[in-house]
C-alpha cells in the first residue's frame, strides 16, 4: 500500500488525475475520512468552467440579486448584488483593455482589501492579464517597486494616491498606466514624474469601460493552464519571489473546499488582507457559494462581528486567541461561570477519548480502564455542560459576535490547544487548515463531521500528502514518524516568476506527473538575506527574557534528526481500530526554526512557544538558544494583562520589557505571526545578551 496519502474523491469534469498512485489505492490509503461524497450543484457547475473569471458570470446568473459584497468602512460605501458585481468587473475589464492592456500583460495591484480590490482582481484576469498582488501597508516602497520592475507590469492599481505617489519617484519605464481605486487621480503630478504614464481615478476607468462594452467589447477566453496571478511572497529571508498561480489552481480549489456547508444567502465577515493567498481563497469559495461578504479592518472587527453575527468566519490564530482571552477575563468576574467552563472542557475532552478522537491516543489506543473513567467522567458533566451552554456559553458566544457561526476556519498557523478545547467546550465550531502560498493556499483542513484536534485534517481531494525523509526528500516514512512534509495537487503553483533556481529547489524529484512533490519549504535554503539595519541598544527597547526555565519542557516534545531541508515537519496519524483519526496531518513546526542544542538535540520552537502563550500574561514568545545547552525565550507581554493584574514583572531574570510585535515594523506577518528572522535582526543584540546568559 502506498504511504503517502492522496484523496481521490470526484474528479470533475474533463479535470486531469492528480499525480500520485491508482484511484483505488489511493482511496484506500486515504482511509474512511475520505468517504466519497457527491458534490453539490455548485461544484458541478464549477468543476466545468475554463477559469475562474466565468465564475462571476455563472454567480450572477445563479444568484442574481442577492448581495455578493458590502464595504461601509471605504467613502463612498460599496454594496453589490451578484449581477451587478459582475457588471462592475466586465466594465473594469474593458476599461483595461480599452487603455491597451493586453492578454497575458502583468498588471500590478498594490492595495488593502476592500469591496473594490475584488472587482480590480477579478477585472484585471477578465481582461486576460495576470496581477501582480500586494498590500500597501507596512510594506516598504523598496518592495512594492522591486515587485512593479520583477513583473514587468505596463500598468498598475493603486489603493489611493498616496500608494502612487510613493511610487513615482523611480517608477520604471514599462509601466504607462495607473488606475486609483479609491480618491482621485494625481494626474498632475504623475506627468510631471513620468510624461509617459496615464493616471485615472476608478470612476474615469469605469467611464472608458462602459464605452467600450457599448463599441463590443467581450471579456479574454482563458483556459485552465493559463497564468491568473502572480502571488509575492513575503521576502522574510530574501527579497520576494513571484509564485505563479494558474486558474487551475484557484478553480481547483472552489471544487475541493465543497464539503464546506455554505448555504446561499449566509452572511461573513472579511478582514483578512485579500493579497494573501488565504484570505484571497476563502473569500472566492464563499462568494462561488452565494455567501454575501461583509468587508471589514481588524480597528473594526470585533464591533462587526457583534452586529453582523456571521454564519461562517475565516480568521487567523491570533484574533481567535485575543477573543479567547477577552472572554476569559469576563468569565474570570463570576468565579462560578469559571467553574463551569471548567467543567465543559473536562466534558469534551472525555468525549474525545470516547469516540476515538483524542490525539494524544494517536499511536496507541487508550487502555479499557481509562476509557472506563473518560465515560464516567462524561455522564457525569454532561448535565453541566447543558447547564452551562443554556447559562453561560450562549450569552458569551453572542458577545464575541458567533450567536449563529456554523463554522471558523483558522489558518496561516498554529491555533493552540487551549484556545481550540475553548471553543469547543463553548459551542463555537473550528476547523484548522493547513497550506502555502506555493499551494493556493490550501493542502488540508479539517472535516466538521471528524473535526481532530491537534491536527491539521486530512488532505483536500485530488491531494497528496507525502511524509519523507528530511535528510532525503526520495525517502518516504511510515505512518506515525515525524519527517519533512512534501505536496502535490492540482492546487500546486507553477513555479517562481523569472526564477528557475527557486523552482528546481522547490520540486527535488523533479516536476514529473509521478512525482512532482513540492517541498513545503526547500525555497528557503536559496534566499539571499536582506542587509539589516542594526539598532543600538539605546534606541530600541529591552527585550524580556526568560532563562534557563525551558530545557524540561523541550524534552515533552519529540527530537528529530538534523535537516537539509527548510520545510514544514509533521507526520500523519496512523490507521488503528476504533480510531478515526488515521490519514490526519499533524504539523510539528518548521526545520528552519530547529534549535540546535550543544547536545546535538534538536527542539522544535513552536509547541513550547504555544505552550508559553497558554499563559495570559504573554502574547507572544520565540525561542532562542541554538549551540547552548538551555532554551531561554524573547517574551512579549500582555500589557492589558499585566496591568489588570497589578503585577511588578521585574525580577534577577526580567528585564525591562519590550514594545509589542506589529506589522508596522515588520516583526509580525500580515496574518499576525512572529516574524523571527526580522525579530532576530532587529533585536541582534538582545539576543546575544539572552545567549551569553545560557549555558
Amino acid at each position: 500500500m502506498p504511504l503517502h496519502a492522496i484523496s481521490d474523491t470526484w474528479p470533475g469534469p474533463g479535470r486531469p488525475e492528480a499525480p500520485g498512485p491508482a484511484s483505488a489505492a489511493a482511496q484506500h490509503a486515504a482511509g474512511p475520512h475520505c468517504l466519497r461524497r457527491e458534490p453539490t450543484p455548485a461544484a458541478w457547475a464549477i468543476s466545468g468552467l475554463p477559469s475562474l473569471p466565468d465564475l462571476w458570470a455563472w454567480a450572477a446568473q445563479q444568484y442574481g440579486d442577492a448581495l455578493a459584497i458590502v464595504d461601509r468602512h471605504r467613502k463612498p460605501t460599496t454594496s453589490l448584488t451578484f449581477s451587478q458585481l459582475h457588471e462592475a468587473i466586465q466594465t473594469f475589464a474593458a476599461g483595461l483593455s480599452s487603455l491597451g492592456v493586453r492578454r497575458g500583460e502583468r498588471v500590478a495591484l498594490f492595495t488593502e482589501s476592500s469591496g473594490r480590490w475584488l472587482v480590480a482582481d477579478a477585472g484585471i484576469m477578465a481582461a486576460g492579464a495576470v496581477d501582480a498582488v500586494r498590500g500597501v501597508d507596512s510594506i516598504s516602497t523598496d518592495e512594492l517597486r522591486f515587485i512593479l520592475e520583477s513583473s514587468e507590469a505596463p500598468a498598475l492599481v493603486v489603493q489611493d494616491a498616496h500608494t502612487l505617489e510613493r511610487l513615482l519617484p523611480e517608477m520604471p519605464d514599462c509601466c504607462t498606466l495607473a488606475v486609483v481605486l479609491w480618491g482621485d487621480a494625481p494626474a498632475a503630478a504623475a506627468e510631471r514624474a513620468h510624461s509617459q504614464l496615464v493616471a485615472l481615478s476608478f470612476d474615469q476607468l469605469m467611464e472608458r469601460g462602459q464605452r467600450a462594452r457599448a463599441s463590443g467589447w467581450q471579456p479574454a477566453q482563458l483556459q485552465r493552464g493559463d497564468l491568473a496571478s502572480l502571488a509575492f511572497t513575503s521576502g522574510t529571508s530574501g527579497k520576494p519571489k513571484g509564485v505563479m498561480t494558474s486558474q487551475e489552481n484557484l478553480v481547483s480549489q472552489l471544487e475541493a473546499l465543497d464539503f464546506m456547508p455554505v448555504t446561499p444567502g449566509d452572511t461573513a465577515v472579511s478582514y483578512l488582507p485579500p493579497w494573501h493567498s488565504y484570505g484571497r481563497t476563502l473569500d472566492y469559495f464563499l462568494l462561488s457559494r452565494g455567501c454575501k461578504l461583509h468587508y471589514s479592518r481588524l480597528r473594526d472587527l470585533k464591533q462587526d462581528l457583534v452586529e453582523q453575527q456571521p454564519d461562517i468566519f475565516v480568521s487567523v490564530p491570533l484574533l481567535l486567541d485575543n477573543l479567547h482571552d477577552k472572554a476569559l477575563q469576563q468569565l474570570h468576574k463570576v468565579p462560578g461561570e469559571v467553574k463551569l467552563l471548567d467543567a465543559a472542557l473536562h466534558h469534551v475532552r472525555a468525549q474525545r477519548l470516547i469516540n476515538g478522537t483524542a490525539l494524544e491516543h494517536a499511536r496507541a489506543p487508550p487502555g479499557s480502564a481509562e476509557k472506563l473513567a473518560a465515560t464516567a467522567a462524561a455522564a457525569m458533566l454532561a448535565p453541566v455542560h447543558q447547564a452551562a451552554e443554556r447559562g453561560v456559553f450562549e450569552r458569551l458566544r453572542r458577545q464575541l459576535g458567533f450567536s449563529r457561526t456554523r463554522w471558523v476556519v483558522s489558518g496561516g498557523g498554529s491555533l493552540t490547544p487551549q484556545t481550540d478545547d475553548f471553543y469547543e467546550a463553548i459551542g463555537v465550531p473550528v476547523v484548522v487548515g493547513y497550506g502555502l502560498t506555493e499551494t493556493s493556499p490550501v493542502l488540508t483542513i479539517r472535516h466538521l463531521d471528524n473535526n481532530i484536534r491537534g491536527t491539521i485534517g486530512p488532505p483536500l481531494p485530488r491531494t497528496g500528502i507525502r511524509i519523507a525523509a528530511p535528510h532525503n526528500p526520495a525517502e518516504e516514512l511510515p505512518d506515525g514518524q515525524q519527517g519533512l512534509i512534501m505536496a502535490s495537487g492540482p492546487q500546486v503553483m507553477q513555479g517562481y516568476w523569472n526564477n528557475a533556481e527557486a523552482t528546481e529547489k522547490a520540486f527535488p524529484l523533479g516536476r514529473q506527473p509521478d512525482n512532482g512533490w513540492l517541498d513545503t519549504g526547500a525555497w528557503l535554503a536559496i534566499a539571499q538575506r536582506h542587509p539589516g539595519r542594526r539598532r543600538s541598544s539605546s534606541s530600541c527597547p529591552w527585550v524580556a527574557m526568560m532563562l534557563g526555565l525551558l530545557p524540561r519542557l523541550a524534552s515533552m516534545r519529540p527530537h528529530v534528526p538534523c535537516m537539509s531541508y527548510a520545510g514544514d515537519l509533521g507526520w500523519r496519524v496512523p490507521y488503528m481500530p476504533g480510531s478515526s483519526m488515521g490519514g490526519h496531518i499533524v504539523i510539528t513546526g518548521r526545520q528552519k526554526d530547529t534549535i540546535v542544542l550543544a547536545n546535538g538535540e534538536n527542539v522544535e520552537p513552536q509547541p513550547l512557544e504555544d505552550l508559553l502563550c497558554t499563559s495570559p500574561y504573554i502574547q507572544f514568545a520565540v525561542l532562542v538558544g541554538s549551540g547552548k545547552r538551555a532554551l531561554g525565550a524573547l517574551l512579549v507581554p500582555s500589557q492589558e494583562a499585566l496591568d489588570k493584574a497589578g503585577e511588578d514583572v521585574h525580577s534577577a531574570e526580567m528585564h525591562q520589557l519590550m514594545q509589542p510585535f506589529a506589522i508596522e515594523d515588520g516583526t509580525l506577518t500580515r496574518t499576525m505571526k512572529p516574524r523571527k528572522a526580522t525579530i532576530f535582526a532587529k533585536y541582534a543584540e538582545q539576543v546575544a545578551e539572552v545567549g551569553k546568559q545560557l549555558r
